[in-house]
């Protein structure tokens, strides 16, 4: 700085300046400041050499370094007695001559650095009297000291490694010196002997020449021990018959070399690899080794990432549940936005007027169909949906005044043609949803007769037609295109849909198994009640039954108080004898009154056959009711379940229960005859029996389940194995439809309990047809099932 400025630039207040060139000197605006004009010329001045003009930014760099030299100062003050203790005398403050100082450190460092030498070397003096006496105890006369010929002593270690070699035994060698060392007799005898051993040498060589040259890569038996060799060729002369084996084994071996597989030829002799392992080990590397090769071209796969993967899927489900959000908030914004205001009106005749002055009356209030037909527009904006009864659209809609965009059938099944036609010709379009493996329309004013004709005191099923029974829009709608919804998620344990999917929908329902496969109080059941009977041609039913239903419903109440309860009979008589069994009970209990509260969301029922349909609970209790008669004789007639349609009652039946259904009957399968009953629904009833019984192990010749070990694709093979071989106990293709989780980690105390599902991303995860279907919506419902589910992903695994 000195060179290029006189010595009072450090006079200067530098740090003002510098504080004015940071911020007032910036803008064009400081060429008109007399300060500014001031604080460049007094740098100028300061210059050593006559400058006529100055930068602003040459200034500013000036004004840098005198705030740097400044910081330096400070620091030296700060530091100023450690400095002195340091460089002693050289230290002068500002005065001081670093460039000595310096110099005093270099050969400071020198010093230190002749000092450590000095010590290893005495290190290494140490050692070597420390070993001199190792050193003379093993090389005898050739140690000399310093001036030991080392050459020698590297010749005789080398012929002493020679000759270890050639008598490996350590035993051998120490007789066979204490031999050469002290028998001279031996001595003499091994002179005789080696001129014999030379002689028989010389005379194999030629043998040995003519043997060896019959292989491609000869190899010098002359460094083979003599047993050893004896042994080769007493194998190669007893081994003859393995010849072929050799000559072929050869033969694959100069193949695989000619076509570039030497280097792993060789590699799997050298390892003793077995047999066995050798293809697959190949696979295994080619496969790699190919991937490794294509990767560049997919991107896709190549940059995959399981983070990164299950961010996104993480995302695509946040997004998806939210555009519902937002769809619902759009039309609901958009609804409130059409209503008309209610304090204007244009006329005593509009719409607006015609509804606010029937709300004003207290008698002759018009007719609710003259009323919608008055004011159709506004009834619409009021309630864009009604939800009716086909009878109800036909009694207060008129076909003139109203048209829908949409008209939807529910339980269309239930629906007759002739009652539907009104609604559906209010509409643009038609959308009938039902499902035709339930129950049919029925009459409504002959439903009460219909269940005493079901108890009729015959002696077999006659499949006859239901009298009661008709066409439904359902029915006549088949000719119209469809569209099938096959997800089932009602159940919270598969097998309660599991024998309706096999019997009744050829297994085209995609259901979702329970992450518990085998528990109390969880799927289906059978309660066999011994000594129960049917008051056939009576009307008490089988009371014993009966009770033992209403026993199970005041169990389940004090076991399970927040699960929902329901009851069905097969026919109205048995459905009262329960009825009247819970009413015993009650009076006799009243603690538990609670429980029979119908304002529910889910009250307590007890229904039939005929009426259960629409309803569902957590557990349903199923009461057969038909069983022998007092006199032990079984009739083969099963009420509503003998006549045509019997199957899709029972179907109705069976798939109410969320949780589980308790089968309660006096009979076993055995006890139906299939040889005297024609209608389906009894052949389902025995069928069903059966599987409450047993299981699915029943139903295996429509689902495929068992311990079997199966797998969709080598990539679960190796999951699996890998699993297996860490000790977890494993399930596979768990699930009794054509939807089924890869693999489960079975409890490891709990049986019939799976702690994990894992799913891999092979033909089950690609089988959905859209992201939301693959990575929300199965996800959702296997969680909401209870199943903790962990995705393998196979590029990861590779990777891995």
């Amino acid at each position: 700085m000195l060179r290029t400025f006189e010595k009072e630039i450090f006079d200067i207040d530098y740090d003002a300046i510098y504080l004015r060139f940071k911020s007032d000197y910036t803008s064009f605006f400081k060429i008109f400041s007399k300060q500014y004009k001031a604080d460049k010329r007094r740098i100028q001045g300061l210059h050593r050499e006559l400058v006529k003009k100055v930068s602003d930014d040459s200034v500013y760099q000036v004004l840098v370094k005198l705030r740097h030299l400044d910081e330096i100062k400070g620091w030296m003050n700060e530091k100023s007695s450690l400095l002195t203790d340091t460089f002693s005398v050289l230290y002068q403050s500002e005065n001081t001559d670093f460039v000595t100082v310096k110099k005093s450190m270099m050969a400071y460092c020198q010093l230190i650095e002749c000092t450590e030498h000095l010590t290893k070397l005495g290190e290494i003096v140490s050692e070597y009297e420390d070993t001199e006496y190792v050193l003379r105890e093993h090389f005898g006369f050739l140690y000399n000291g310093i001036n030991t010929n080392w050459a020698e002593v590297l010749t005789a270690v080398n012929w002493v490694k020679i000759f270890r070699s050639s008598v490996p035994d350590k035993e051998s060698n120490r007789v066979f010196i204490e031999h050469v060392c002290n028998n001279r007799e031996m001595i003499k005898h091994c002179g005789k002997y080696s001129v014999r051993i030379s002689e028989s040498l010389s005379d194999m060589d030629y043998e040995f020449c003519w043997f060896l040259n019959l292989f491609d890569e000869p190899e010098n038996f002359r460094f083979i021990r003599i047993p050893v060799l004896l042994d080769r060729l007493s194998g190669c002369i007893n081994g003859l018959a393995a010849l072929e084996e050799w000559i072929d084994f050869r033969t694959t071996k100069t193949q695989c070399c000619d076509i570039g597989l030497g280097d792993y030829v060789e590699k799997i002799e050298s390892l003793h690899i077995d047999s066995d392992a050798i293809i697959p080990i190949f696979k295994k590397r080619f496969f790699r080794l190919w991937l490794d090769s294509v990767l560049p071209e997919y991107p896709i796969v190549a940059n995959f990432r399981r983070r990164v993967q299950e961010s996104i899927i993480k995302e695509l489900v946040s997004l998806d549940k939210l555009q519902f959000e937002i769809a619902k908030a759009r039309i609901r914004s958009k609804l409130i936005n059409d209503l008309p205001s209610l304090d204007h009106f244009t006329s005593g005749v509009d719409e607006i007027s015609v509804l606010k002055r029937e709300l004003s009356k207290q008698r002759r209030i018009k007719p609710i169909r003259k009323l919608f037909r008055e004011i159709p527009n506004l009834i619409l904006t009021l309630k864009p949906c009604l939800m009716m009864s086909p009878l109800s659209v036909s009694l207060f809609l008129e076909a003139d005044s109203f048209m829908f965009d949409t008209v939807i059938f529910d339980e269309a099944s239930q629906v007759c043609t002739e009652n539907a036609i009104g609604a559906i010709s209010r509409g643009r379009q038609v959308i009938i949803a039902g499902d035709s493996k339930q129950l049919p329309p029925t009459n409504f004013f002959t439903a009460a007769i219909s269940n005493a004709d079901y108890d009729i005191d015959s002696d077999d099923d006659d499949d006859n037609d239901d009298p009661n029974a008709f066409d439904s829009v359902l029915d006549e709608a088949t000719m119209l295109p469809g569209k099938t919804l096959c997800w089932h998620y009602r159940s919270r344990h598969e097998h309660l849909i599991a024998f309706s999917n096999a019997k009744i929908y050829k297994n085209n329902l995609i259901t979702f198994p329970s992450n518990v496969d085998k528990a109390s109080d969880l799927g289906v059941e059978y309660i066999y009640v011994k000594d129960g009977f049917y008051d056939r041609g009576g009307r008490k039913g089988n009371v014993i039954e009966a009770k033992k239903v209403a026993d199970l419903v005041f169990n389940h109440f004090r076991k399970y108080p927040g699960r929902s309860l329901g009851v069905v009979a097969f026919g109205e008589i048995q459905q009262q004898a329960i009825d009247m069994e819970v009413r015993r009970c009650r009076m006799e209990n009243q603690n538990f009154e609670e429980f029979f509260n119908e304002s529910k969301a889910e009250p307590f029922i007890i229904k039939n056959l005929e009426n259960i349909q629409g309803d569902e609970r957590d557990t349903i209790i199923f009461s057969i009711g038909y069983a022998k008669d007092v006199a032990g004789v079984m009739h083969m007639n099963f009420g509503p379940l003998s006549k045509s349609g019997g199957e899709r009652r029972l179907n109705v039946a069976i798939t109410r229960a969320k949780y589980n259904v308790k089968l309660v009957g006096s009979i076993l399968p055995t006890d139906i005859n299939t040889d005297r009953i024609k209608s389906d629904g009894s052949k389902l009833l025995r069928g069903y029996i059966d599987f409450a019984i047993n299981g699915p192990s029943v139903l295996l010749s429509e689902i495929t389940e068992s311990d079997i070990v199966e797998h969709d694709s080598p990539f679960e093979a190796a999951v699996y194995n890998f699993l297996d071989r860490k000790g977890y106990k494993l399930s596979t293709q768990v699930g009794c439809s054509g939807y089924r989780i890869d693999m489960a980690v079975k409890h490891p105390t709990v049986s019939g309990q799976y702690i994990l599902g894992i799913e891999c991303d092979g033909a089950a995860y690609h089988s959905a047809r859209t992201a939301r279907e693959r990575d929300r919506l199965r996800q959702a419902v296997l969680e909401d099932m209870g199943w903790k589910i962990y995705r393998v992903w196979s590029t990861d695994w590779i990777k891995d």
